[in-house]
């Protein structure tokens, strides 16, 4: 079982927290190794143009030969034309840019 950061996850479902991404962080802690570490709902902050600018990453896994960045989308995900949506929603940026950061 993955060590899953910051500890008392199990809670957050209960304090109303996305569902798919607990879903997910619930495979996550189950079918990974022990050597590995997942990190949820990972801040960040850079500076762009004198501006500072912020997101957040849903998942980082760390292990001893990989470093993965995931971002859920509750549903699907597609492109049309430039436009990115999910279940018909108009995304801000793509998926792929969201998480680089």
């Amino acid at each position: 079982m993955a060590r899953i950061l910051p500890d008392g996850w199990e809670a957050l479902e209960a304090a109303g927290a996305v569902p798919f991404e607990m879903a997910t962080l619930r495979r996550l802690a189950a079918e990974l190794p022990d050597d590995q570490s997942v990190y949820h709902g990972v801040h960040w902050t850079r500076l762009d143009r004198g501006c500072s600018v912020f997101g957040e990453i849903d998942f980082i896994i760390c292990g001893p030969d990989v470093f993965l960045v995931i971002e859920v989308k509750g549903g699907g995900v597609s492109c049309l034309d430039g436009v990115w949506t999910t279940n018909g929603d108009r995304l801000n940026e793509s998926p792929f840019k969201q998480a680089e950061g």
